[in-house]
């Protein structure tokens, strides 16, 4: 025995005009012809109460979209956004700061414990050597 999944409901589509357009606004004109704007298959309008909101009108359609794939496997989806976010670097926490008021280093959280500003802390590997050190700002009298 096959199981048939329930259809999903989508509640953006494409217009006519090639626009995007959601599912409540469209209640408003409910004769025109949408299209899933992952697969660009005809969709049809339902409403159930106060809510509106698009399916397929194919189920062979909605078994190819992108969209309707990832809603009706769960390990489809967590791999879809998996590789969206393989492309970014690990997050590393900084340590290591630089405080540009009172200019010297330190290692820790986020604010200078000698000034107790976090404001002008910044992560020390940004830090431009070639700038003033504190001999440069020293008061001229």
């Amino acid at each position: 025995m096959m199981l048939i999944p329930s259809p999903v409901r989508l509640y953006l589509a494409l217009n006519p005009d090639l626009k995007i357009i959601g599912a409540q606004v469209a209640g408003t004109q409910p004769l025109t012809q949408y299209q899933c704007y992952h697969c660009q298959a005809a969709l049809s309008l339902h409403k159930e109460g106060r809510e509106y909101y698009f399916m397929h009108v194919n189920n062979a359609e909605e078994l190819k979209c992108s969209y309707c794939q990832a809603q009706l496997n769960p390990l489809y989806r967590h791999f879809k956004l998996a590789g969206w976010w393989a492309w970014l670097p690990p997050l590393v926490p900084v340590r290591h700061w630089f405080c540009t008021l009172c200019q010297r280093d330190y290692h820790g959280p986020k604010g200078c414990p000698y000034c107790q500003q976090s404001v002008y802390s910044t992560e020390a590997a940004l830090r431009d050597t070639s700038s003033a050190t504190k001999s440069d700002w020293s008061l001229p009298y």
